[in-house]
Formats: C-alpha cells, structure tokens, sequence
C-alpha cells in the first residue's frame, strides 16, 4: 500500500511538472509578453529550446522585426492559446521558424510580413494536424534548410536565394478541431514525430557557443518504395519489353573483319508533349539558383541551380531549369547530365518525371538530345541493377559511339 501511495504521488507530481511545460501564462502586454514566451520555452527544457528563447529575446529587442509584426506575432500566439495548444510542438515550431526566418535565412522584411500574415490565417482556420504539419514544413526549410525532412528521405537546400509569398487565403472553410490532438499521437503523413529541440541537431548556428548534439529523429516511417524491389527500367509501360529500345546487335563474330551492322530504331515517344505546369497558390516559398540535395538509404543525388516554388499546403514543387548528374557508381555514366526545363515534383517522395529534359552524355553521343527523365528512389540490395535515373528521347536518329565495341546504333535512346 505505501509503495502504491508513493507511486501515485510521483505520477501526479510527474504530470503536474508536464502540464506545467505544456501549458504558460501570457501577458500580451509587449514587454512582458516576450518574457513570458521565453520561459515557456525555456520549460521545454531542452538546449534547443533554451537556446530559441534565448534568440527570440534578442529578436524582440532588436531592429530586425517592425511592431506591426511584433503585433502579428501576439495574434497568433492568442490563436494558439485560444485552441489551448501546447507548448510543443505548437509553440515550438511556429517560435523556431518566426526567429529563424530572420536569422538565419535573411527573409526580405515584407515577405516575413507575408510569412507571419500567413501564419494568422492558418491559426484561424486549419486544423490541428493541417496546422503543426504547415508549422513543421516551414522550420524545415528556414530553421533547418531543408526542403523535407524524414527518417529516410531528406531535400537540403544550398545557396541562392529564398522569398515567401502569400497574395490568396491559406484554405477555404477547414472544419474546425475542438479537441486538442495530443503530440505523441499526430500521423500526418511522416513527419508528425518530430524530435524538434530534443538534445537533437542544433545546426541552426554552428558558431554560438549552446551545445548541439547529433540525434536527428524528425518524423516517422515512410513508404515512399515500399516493396518496390519488382521495379523495371519500363514500369511506365507495359509494353516496355517488346518495343525494339533494346535491340543492340552485335557485329556477327564469324565476319570480324566485315562492314559495322546498323539497327534502327523508330522513335518511342512523341516530341509533343504537354509539359504545362500546375498554379500554385495560397502560401509559397520562392527559391531562384539554388541546389537541392536528394538523399535515401540507396541514392544520392542532385539538382544545381535550379529555380522555382514550393507550394506550402500540398508541399508541391514547380520548378524551371537546373542541371541533374547521373549518381556515382553506375558504369559509363560519368558524364551524363539532364538538364531539366519545367518540371515538378512532391518534395516528400523521391520520384521525379521531367517532361523535355535535355541529355548530355558525350561519351556516347556527340550532340545533346531531348526526352523524358524519370528519376525514383526505390529499395534494393547493394548488388542490384540500378533502374534509376531513366530517359528515353524523342528523337530516333541518335548516333550512339560505343567505346571498343565494333557497333553502331542509330534510333532512339
């Protein structure tokens, strides 16, 4: 019975300390509501989170931030409190991308203006899952530097330049949701189970002197290839074993001092193709000359000085241009390159289909051609063939230059 007695009181001091941290109080008054919200953070108790107040603080004090968006930021932290949301991840994530915008990605102070006016409109009418899955996609990107963030499938952003914009309402009539949903239990899509400011990787400011450590868990499992290991070269097409793309033939060994034998091969594919972009709309992060990374278990690759915007609430990416290199360890293919024109792609799966890339392989052909590119991260062994990246022109009059082999191969490639 005194062991019973003594565990309760140590759960009921346990869940008192975590609503404590969960839950703060807030002057709205500007002097003290920066106070507040540092010490709610600081709750969290975590370097991260500690080193978040910490900068905030300095946010506020500053002249990087104008009182009109001092005022916006009072609003949605009222939102939030209105919904009775918790400090984490709520606080946590909206505080970490409203001080980071600033420091470390050098958003122009109209588009924060856009950044925070968004951000008020989301508080008002998403969801509780639509609304921390909106919070998470922009620390990503401007805590984090990162276009998406999983256990498994990462997009990092390096160089050129980013902008925000929000000119349309961030969604028409979201039902609202009374019931708070608690943390552990969020299953939007991955990323939900975010370790964000857990002791994890502080990279916000590798300069500071506030302790990091290396633990990144940002979301849950995804099934972005599960099962994929039946992933032909043709998945695209059911005929893709029958249509004559293969039909190298080799000079006829008997007659090894004869005349080169040429096959050709009818084009696979018409040049005219739509390659029409969707509209973005709503909240949109602008990108212009920058690279993304594209990292799995099984690839690596990537895609220099590209340009274009992510639409927020969908996590679509419109893109124009932008140069694709073929990954280390395929044989024969240390030269080729697709150079994209516009394209798209969902930022948190790993498939890419660029209409009208242009091919550079000049290994084989001397002159650049035009086709489809297929690019998608599946699951295989170490030993297995490698069936990504794909392309297949539109022209069938390509003549290919095989390096010591008496061939040659004209038609589509």
């Amino acid at each position: 019975m005194k062991q019973l007695r003594t565990f309760l009181i140590a759960l009921i001091l346990t869940t008192s300390a975590s609503v404590k941290a969960q839950y703060f109080e807030i002057d709205y008054d500007p002097d003290q509501f920066v106070l507040d919200i540092a010490t709610g953070l600081e709750k969290i108790d975590t370097e991260s989170a500690k080193k978040l107040a910490y900068d905030f603080k300095a946010l506020w004090a500053g002249s990087k931030i104008t009182n009109a968006q001092r005022d916006t930021i009072i609003l949605i932290t009222k939102n939030l409190r209105e919904r009775r949301l918790r400090t984490r991840p709520y606080f946590e994530y909206f505080f970490t991308y409203a001080v980071y915008a600033i420091n470390n990605t050098g958003l122009p102070s109209s588009d924060y203006s856009s950044l925070l006016r968004a951000s008020l409109a989301a508080t008002e009418s998403y969801g509780n899952r639509q609304l921390v899955d909106f919070f998470l996609t922009l620390n990503h990107i401007f805590a984090r530097g990162k276009l998406y963030s999983s256990n498994y499938y990462n997009v990092t952003i390096t160089g050129g330049k980013i902008s925000f914009d929000y000119s349309a309402p961030v969604i028409e009539e979201l039902p609202q949701v009374e019931e708070e949903i608690a943390y552990e239990d969020e299953p939007i899509e991955e990323p939900i189970e975010d370790d964000w400011g857990q002791e994890d990787d502080d990279t916000w400011a590798s300069d500071d002197t506030w302790a990091t450590d290396n633990n990144d868990t940002w979301a849950t499992n995804d099934d972005w290839a599960t099962n994929d290991s039946n992933d032909t070269w043709g998945a695209f097409d059911d005929n893709s074993n029958n249509d004559g793309w293969d039909s190298w033939e080799e000079e006829d060994q008997s007659a090894n001092n004869g005349p080169e034998r040429e096959v050709v091969v009818p084009a696979f594919i018409s040049r005219d193709v739509d390659n029409s972009q969707p509209a973005l709309s709503g909240p949109i992060i602008k990108f212009e000359n920058v690279s993304f990374l594209m990292v799995t278990p099984y690839d690596s690759v990537t895609i220099d000085n590209t340009s274009g915007a992510l639409e927020v609430n969908t996590k679509l990416f419109v893109g124009q241009g932008g140069e694709f290199k073929w990954p280390k360890g395929i044989d024969l293919t240390e030269e080729a390159s697709a150079e994209f024109s516009d394209y798209n792609f969902k930022v948190h799966t790993p498939y890419i289909n660029a209409k009208k890339a242009t091919l550079s392989y000049p290994s084989l052909i001397n002159v650049k051609t035009e086709g489809d590119f297929i690019f998608k991260s599946v699951r295989r062994n170490s030993q297995d063939e490698r069936h990504y990246p794909f392309f297949r022109s539109y022209d069938n009059d390509i003549n290919l230059e095989i390096p010591g082999e008496d061939l040659t191969y004209r038609g589509g490639l």
